[in-house]
């Protein structure tokens, strides 16, 4: 079984989290939102790596069509871009979060949200890859038809 398709979804909404908790601490000061917002973060990251990783073995083990290496490339390219985005924007707040001026609080909200506008689209091409090309999909005519369950 893959693992990447496991694991993808925790780093996205650890992200998604870290948003939240960033866009809630610049308007409220809140210290619990700002604590769960790094949290989020940082597992985010640890998350986003080991996707990478197992994104990669999921590319050296899936055929694919020149369209479909297309898009591996551009969503792998947006992945990286992703990660060390976040990973720069965790130092940033490590080193300056609570000494921000009230206009770099919000450059620094608004390029997380940027952030996380790359990271959305690079699952798009991950979801397309899979729903519309068939990347690591078995097709039906090699399923055994009747273990498929009929629907109603």
């Amino acid at each position: 079984m893959p693992l990447h398709p496991l694991i993808i979804h925790f780093p996205i909404v650890f992200i998604l989290i870290a948003c939240a908790g960033y866009a809630w601490y610049m308007l409220k000061e809140d210290a619990f939102a700002l604590q769960a917002a790094i949290y989020a973060h940082i597992g985010g990251i640890v998350g986003f790596a080991l996707a990478i990783i197992t994104g990669q073995w999921a590319e050296a083990d899936t055929p694919h069509t020149p369209a479909i290496h297309e898009m591996i490339e551009q969503h792998g390219l947006l992945s990286w871009v992703s990660v060390w985005l976040f990973a720069l924007l965790y130092v940033w707040q490590l080193l300056r979060i609570k000494k921000m001026l009230h206009w770099e609080k919000w450059l620094f909200v608004a390029i997380f949200v940027g952030g996380t506008g790359v990271m959305g689209f690079s699952a798009h091409l991950g979801g397309r890859m899979v729903y519309e090309k068939g990347a690591g999909v078995l097709p039906m005519k090699e399923i055994n038809m009747q273990e498929v369950k009929k629907t109603p």
